[in-house]
């Protein structure tokens, strides 16, 4: 079985009169390894083979809005001694030890590979039967919540938990012969420096990586059946990781390619004679952006989709006005999913009189306001945002487009906005790209951070003026 090991917190959110810490060991047996990095709470030997660690009127640990407690908050962790390597080692031949090539697995192997051509289609298969197909069930209880159950019986029941799957897809895809391991990680760490021994106890999640010779590593998280091969990877990114293939077994993090957030929106506005604003936008939603939305809305009846999308637009975009939506992607995880939206805003203009356009461009100011940091304490790790905004504008009959807005080009070491105008005929084309990388920001760079992303927001707003077409 894996070495022992266990995570204290001291000093959490609120105040505490006294803590108390006391580990003993028999004799003969190896002293357990006890880590403190809380200066408050010291740990000393007072006897053989008994540590105490403790401390009186330990204040409450100062809280932030954008933080994850267990990267901030001082511990005691008290582990079995032991490596890296060791452990990691020890774990993935626990999890190797479940495998089975019984021709049942030989069988649901053909059926799913049968017509497939590239590798990454083979992957898809097996990465769309396992995290879809194998329902997701905690099962935690004595052994149970360190060693997987045989693959054979995960494949036949049809359900197991995170570490189950896991061996179930590893399994399969070694006999396709894919080379695929498990790896441990964090649903909430995102801080290396913050395992200050080795311990299994800092990991709660089990997912699985291949390795290919031409795309590098994927990494899949089987209990996520709301994405795609490729949006899978991408929901693991910037979490910590430990190998289990006989690697030196240093823990790292998973990679940080693609911003947290993804989204492109495209408008089509027509201004009429009327003064009606005819409004049709396709919000695309890309990687970790599509696998939480999809998750949001699936599982919903018509009525409660209608209500969550109703409450999304009015809180991101516009209130006052309810749309129509139209959801695109949502049973198909290789699709890209797409809400389309169709809006009507009577009355909005004089035809007889109007000389400009105005949109607050309500997606962009909210993604600007998601962004915004709020810590006063600790850094924060932002997981970057990419907004892509493609606008096409039809001016009313008799007018067209004179004076457009300007073109921006905002750049700082936070990220950049980019904005452009074309017209042709009664037809007006902004381009909009705000980058915004993943990136900690440090707490005395918050203010400036925030200042940027204040102005890019004043900016925010399209603008241009028209005329009438017989005007010189």
């Amino acid at each position: 079985m894996l070495p022992w090991s266990h995570v204290f917190f001291p000093q959490v959110f609120i105040p505490r009169q006294r803590f108390d810490l006391a580990v003993t060991w028999d004799e003969g047996r190896d002293a357990p390894v006890v880590r403190s990095d809380h200066t408050g709470v010291p740990c000393k030997e007072v006897a053989p083979r008994r540590i105490l660690c403790g401390s009186r009127r330990i204040p409450a640990h100062r809280t932030d809005p954008e933080v994850t407690y267990v990267d901030v908050l001082p511990s005691i962790v008290v582990a079995e001694p032991t490596t890296w390597a060791n452990l990691a080692a020890t774990y993935g031949d626990i999890i190797r030890g479940t495998f089975s090539d019984h021709g049942t697995m030989q069988f649901q192997l053909g059926r799913l590979l049968s017509g497939a051509g590239t590798d990454r289609e083979k992957l898809a298969r097996l990465h769309g039967f396992v995290a879809r197909e194998i329902r997701y069930v905690g099962l935690e209880h004595g052994t149970g919540g360190i060693v997987p159950r045989p693959t054979r019986t995960t494949l036949q029941r049809r359900y197991g938990d995170c570490k189950d799957k896991t061996a179930l897809f590893i399994n399969l895809a070694e006999l396709a012969g894919f080379t695929a391991y498990p790896v441990l990680t964090s649903s909430d760490r995102q801080a290396v420096d913050r395992l200050a021994v080795p311990a299994h106890t800092y990991f709660d999640h089990v997912v699985a990586c291949v390795s290919l010779p031409t795309d590098g590593e994927i990494c899949v998280d089987l209990t996520d059946p709301y994405s795609s091969l490729a949006d899978s990877a991408r929901v693991l990114e910037g979490a910590v990781r430990l190998d289990l293939h006989g690697s030196s077994g240093a823990p790292r993090l998973f990679a940080r390619r693609n911003p947290e957030r993804q989204r492109r929106v495209d408008t089509w506005t027509s201004m009429t004679a009327d003064g009606v604003i005819k409004e049709t936008q396709v919000i695309s939603m890309i990687g970790e952006t599509a696998s939480r939305t999809r998750a949001g809305l699936v599982g919903l009846n018509t009525t409660q989709r209608q209500r969550r999308l109703l409450d999304f637009y009015h809180s991101g975009y516009a209130d006052g006005i309810d749309p129509t939506f139209t959801v695109d992607g949502l049973d198909n995880v290789d699709k890209r999913l797409s809400i389309r939206v169709k809006a009507t805003f009577a009355n909005s203009f004089d035809p007889n009189a109007i000389t400009h356009f105005r949109d607050l461009e309500g997606w962009l100011s909210n993604e600007l306001d998601v962004a915004r940091a709020e810590n006063k304490h600790h850094a924060y790790r932002f997981g970057g945002s990419d907004f892509v905004g493609v606008t096409h504008i039809e001016v009313p009959p008799g007018r067209q487009p004179e004076f457009t807005g300007a073109q921006l080009d905002f750049n700082s070491p936070f990220g950049f906005l980019r904005r452009s105008y074309t017209s042709f005929g009664r037809k007006v084309q902004v381009d909009t790209h705000l980058s915004l990388p993943a990136q900690v920001i440090p707490v005395g760079r918050m203010a400036e951070f925030n200042a940027f992303l204040k102005a890019l927001k004043e900016n925010a707003a399209i603008w241009f003026s028209m005329k009438k077409k017989d005007d010189s």
